[in-house]
């Protein structure tokens, strides 16, 4: 959907949506949506020091049905060095490196896949579109799809719509 041209082709041709910033081209899209994302970029690492935590710390347990009391002491027992080493502040700032290197190393080339697509598309119409978020967004996405489906795109429109409004 952070497709320049689509999303040029929809604002030059809808005439319910006023731009508040002009476009020559899907290139002056894309730089936009580029700035954009760029803004947004800590978005990506906390979602990747998110889900670094989430692997680490959220590990599956079992309790034994026939010794809960013992079981459940005994999983705490061992989670709990683990819990305490991310409060260690070197620790906390070696993750946070670690989210952003991975994540500036792939920035340049990968920023359209690793960007909330979403996010991205709501402030490029907060930012370039007279009107209320919650009516223009919805329009922008429908037409969006509406074209990418009509390129001959293998997508129904409708499945289109959900995914990105999900």
């Amino acid at each position: 959907m952070l497709d320049g041209n689509a999303i040029y082709k929809t604002l030059s041709t809808h005439r319910g949506i006023k731009l508040l910033k002009e476009f020559r081209n899907g290139q002056d899209v894309d730089k936009e949506l580029k700035l954009i994302a760029d803004d947004l970029k800590n978005i990506v690492a906390a979602q990747k020091l998110e889900n670094l935590l989430n692997r680490e710390l959220y590990k599956r347990i079992n309790i034994d049905p026939l010794n809960i009391e013992e079981s459940y002491k005994t999983i705490i027992e061992r989670r709990l060095p683990i819990i305490n080493s991310y409060l260690n502040e070197k620790k906390c700032q070696e993750y946070l490196k670690q989210a952003r290197e991975e994540i500036n190393s792939q920035w340049e080339p990968r920023w359209i896949e690793l960007c909330p697509g979403r996010g991205i598309l709501k402030e490029f119409c907060k930012r370039n579109i007279d009107g209320a978020l919650d009516t223009i967004y919805p329009i922008l996405v429908e037409q969006i799809a509406k074209n990418l489906a009509a390129e001959g795109l293998h997508f129904e429109v409708k499945e289109v719509i959900n995914r990105i409004m999900e």
